[in-house]
């Protein structure tokens, strides 16, 4: 007997999610508020850049509604949508809650209710449960935190090993059955829902540490004079114990920039225990995109200028590399501070020209007297060269990402700026 699984939220985690299980054999509703997305979506269009995806869309059955009563048919429900922060950088929990009481309304007696969003410990017992228990219907419950890196060419949906926690046994055989249904690797079974949810947000709060210290060690080791670039790559030859990771101009996106912020808040709510590590790489990272305009303007006066009324061409939005996400993008933040300073910005990204200014990178570089690139995407990389910065007169160059070469654009007498390098 086929079963029928209800995707609650089609975007970066439920679309894939849902498109893998109708090729794995199960008939997929995929259910969200946003009426726009969806329209897009029975249309056969992607609501955002993802190349693997868009063909299995194509030729995807997948049914996608705003209809929550379409959760009734569904022997298998998960919640993949967006936890966010509020405008105070706390915890915003309305879409699970929403969610939840959406499926608990329309629920199908004996189903499993699988959480997939990224919470702090505590929310599928605290939030979910109770929301579900106001059905009256029998129901399993999980936990199974979502994994997945958007541009990834290697490791996606399908086989990425996944960690599920549940409300007891009988749950848990469920979920670990539907999971080993559809994904080529591993299931890990967890003791209990809010192990699995803390075992999420710490993945993603290492990753923050990390970076933080890569940026912190890279503004350190310029002030000597050295090559950041050269030492950690230099430090990264060490055959174990030393993990290496690159600087940047900030981090961002649905995961590192966020799921640290919710153990900080619901550690200290909680348990008064204070995340001092968690909250100084939290700074670090997003103190990064004002660093980056202290280069820009550096570079600036090296060459007689400043950053009031300049033109400055910024390269890249996203959040990282080969997407169209802007969540929570450090380059944004850039974009504001520069325009506060008075700079005449110039803005392009290939994958996301809706926030693009100019419609081309040439157009974008013609007539800036300094260049970011902020988002170092493949055809950015490709395309910016020493020989098209000297063709427009650039004067300053600041490589956001630590990716360009640095020797052939300072040998055109373009004054170089990256991370921890110059």
């Amino acid at each position: 007997m086929i079963q029928t699984l209800a995707v609650v939220g089609t975007g970066y985690v439920g679309l894939p999610l849902a498109l893998l299980a109708e090729q794995k054999g199960y008939n997929v509703i995929g259910v969200d508020t946003d009426s726009d997305k969806i329209t897009l979506l029975n249309r056969k269009v992607l609501p955002f850049l993802d190349d693997g995806l868009g063909e299995k869309l194509r030729v995807s059955n997948v049914g996608f509604t705003t209809d929550f009563r379409m959760v009734s048919n569904a022997d298998i429900v998960t919640i993949c949508v967006p936890t966010p922060l509020d405008e105070n950088r706390k915890p915003d929990l309305r879409f699970v809650k929403s969610a939840a009481e959406q499926v608990s309304a329309n629920l199908k007696s004996g189903a499993l209710v699988c959480l997939e969003s990224t919470v702090y410990p505590g929310v599928s017992e605290e939030i979910v449960l109770p929301a579900l228990r106001d059905s009256q219907k029998n129901f399993y419950l999980a936990y199974c935190p979502e994994r997945i890196d958007p541009g990834n060419a290697v490791y996606h949906v399908g086989n990425i090993p996944r960690v599920v926690g549940a409300l007891n046994p009988e749950s848990l055989d469920k979920a670990v059955q539907f999971y080993s249904s559809i994904i080529n690797a591993k299931i890990i079974q967890i003791s209990s829902l809010m192990a699995a949810e803390a075992s999420k947000v710490i993945e993603n709060a290492q990753r923050d540490t990390l970076i933080a210290w890569a940026n912190e060690i890279a503004m350190s080791i310029v002030r000597w004079g050295l090559d950041a670039s050269e030492v950690l790559d230099a430090a990264g030859t060490k055959p174990f114990g030393f993990v290496k990771v690159n600087p940047g101009r900030g981090v961002g996106g649905h995961c590192i920039s966020v799921d640290p912020e919710y153990l900080i808040e619901r550690a200290l709510e909680r348990n008064g225990f204070s995340h001092n590590l968690l909250m100084a790489a939290r700074k670090i990272n997003n103190g990064m995109p004002s660093y980056i305009v202290k280069l820009i303007g550096d570079g600036l006066n090296e060459v007689g200028l400043a950053i009031n009324n300049t033109g400055i061409a910024v390269l890249g939005l996203a959040y990282k590399p080969e997407v169209s996400d802007v969540r929570e993008s450090p380059v944004l933040e850039i974009i504001k501070i520069l325009k506060r300073k008075g700079g005449r910005i110039r803005t392009f990204d290939p994958h996301v020209p809706k926030m693009s200014n100019k419609e081309t990178l040439e157009d974008a570089i013609n007539g800036a007297s300094a260049v970011l690139v902020g988002t170092a995407h493949k055809q950015l990389v490709e395309q910016v060269t020493p020989k098209l910065l000297t063709s427009h007169k650039v004067k300053v160059f600041v490589d956001g990402e630590n990716k360009f070469d640095k020797k052939g654009i300072k040998a055109e007498g373009i004054v170089y700026l990256g991370v921890g390098r110059r």
